[in-house]
């Protein structure tokens, strides 16, 4: 084992061990890269690391095996909001590993190559990152990606259940639920979105009515719970055009002004594990803004138990 410094072995562990995790993390994101050229550049970073750690452990003497919460948090906002904003991340944390190896050059010489191959992965990530920037922020419009979209019905929902719970508390009888909802898929149908949504929107305003009740029934616990059913029936609604349209989806997608990667990127999330969970945070956000809206409203509903 080659010897150093206590300081520099105090660094190079880090390093190291930072070496390993992000060896894991390309290859991992790289699986998931449809960019052929990209995904080369992904593994070719990653073997990199890899060497990078193996040289750190002459140093070291360790083996150290990947941080699997690091690697699964930057393989997960890969998928969610993209590889683009994953990555984007990655190359921030290049500014302090370019530091430490500074502090490194004068003791340990192999520091001053190792710095050089981080410098270039630094400029591959960023040449990456511009080639993909327009797309990234025009599907920041879009709901920032093709798979952050299914999760826009529960970050709306956080906001939407204070207005929710205000309707609730202001037309405390039967029929304004399904009122408003009937308001609220004619905008989306004007807006352009596809006609399951608004469809799942009516169909939701109707079931809210029956599980919100009315009268002394209409409690706040069942005001939440309407919520999320609608919010969950909006959710099905878009996502049932999916199945509905099959093989034509991704072109109903283009003819709406959108790229086939973005639609193939609606089609592959719900065909994907990752469905499950954005159902689930569709279930429980409703819920969360509803419970908001209800302490804002609070001697609203006061009023609506007595």
């Amino acid at each position: 084992m080659n010897e150093c410094s206590g300081a520099a072995l105090k660094t190079l562990i880090r390093m190291q061990q930072n070496e390993i995790d992000e060896y894991h993390i390309y290859q991992k994101i790289a699986a998931t890269v449809k960019s052929e050229e990209d995904r080369k550049i992904l593994l070719q970073i990653a073997q990199e690391e890899a060497s990078h750690g193996k040289l750190w452990g002459k140093y070291t003497g360790l083996q150290p095996k990947p941080n699997t919460g690091k690697v699964f948090w930057y393989s997960l906002l890969s998928k969610i909001f993209g590889y683009t904003f994953a990555l984007k991340l990655m190359e921030n944390g290049e500014d302090k590993a370019d530091k430490a190896y500074t502090s490194l050059i004068q003791e340990i010489p192999e520091a001053e190559k190792i710095a050089e191959d981080e410098e270039r992965h630094e400029q591959a990530l960023l040449a990456m990152l511009d080639e993909e920037r327009l797309q990234f922020v025009g599907s920041m419009v879009l709901g920032m990606n093709a798979n952050l979209f299914w999760f826009t019905h529960a970050c709306g929902s956080l906001i939407g259940g204070i207005v929710w719970m205000y309707v609730a508390a202001k037309v405390p009888k039967r029929g304004a639920f399904a009122i408003m909802s009937a308001i609220v898929a004619v905008v989306a149908l004007l807006l352009g979105m596809l006609w399951t949504g608004p469809v799942g929107i009516v169909a939701g305003g109707l079931l809210a009515e029956l599980v919100a009740g009315a009268g002394s029934k209409r409690t706040t616990l069942r005001c939440l719970a309407a919520f999320a059913v609608w919010t969950l029936c909006f959710w099905v609604g878009q996502e049932s055009m999916i199945f509905l349209a099959g093989d034509a989806y991704v072109q109903i997608v283009v003819d709406s002004g959108m790229s086939a990667e973005y639609g193939q990127g609606l089609v592959d999330f719900i065909h994907g594990p990752l469905a499950l969970v954005a159902l689930a945070a569709t279930a429980v956000c409703p819920f969360v803004g509803g419970w908001i809206g209800s302490k804002l409203f609070k001697k609203h509903f006061a009023k609506i138990s007595a």
